[in-house]
């Protein structure tokens, strides 16, 4: 492993040897220091993008404070396959508040 580790320092070090060989000492400086300037703005662009971020997705998950009551379906074994209609739209009622409540969360958050 660590002759793997010299052999590639090696290789780096020759391939930026012959890279920077015909440059003069100001343009080698010239470099260096734009690219110094471009890593810095990467990363001050990164950091500052995740301290933006942090807490932004928590929000997501406190849209519903209140517990959701689901009603309880008895369901016998009747002949029939049908549900009854106080049951179906009891259950509609149910879904008809609980997703309009949260969609009217959604858009007063945002």
């Amino acid at each position: 492993m660590r002759n793997l580790i010299r052999k590639t320092k090696d290789w780096i070090e020759d391939r930026l040897r012959r890279i920077c060989a015909p440059m003069s000492p100001d343009t080698r400086i010239l470099v260096i220091v734009i690219l110094v300037a471009v890593f810095a703005i990467t990363n001050f662009y990164v950091v500052f993008r995740a301290i933006y971020n942090i807490g932004r997705e928590d929000n997501k998950w406190e849209l519903i404070d209140s517990e959701i009551r689901v009603p309880e379906i008895e369901m016998g074994h009747d002949e029939t396959d049908e549900e009854p209609e106080e049951l179906q739209r009891e259950m509609e009622k149910f879904f008809y508040e609980h997703f309009n409540s949260e969609q009217n969360d959604t858009t007063a958050n945002e």
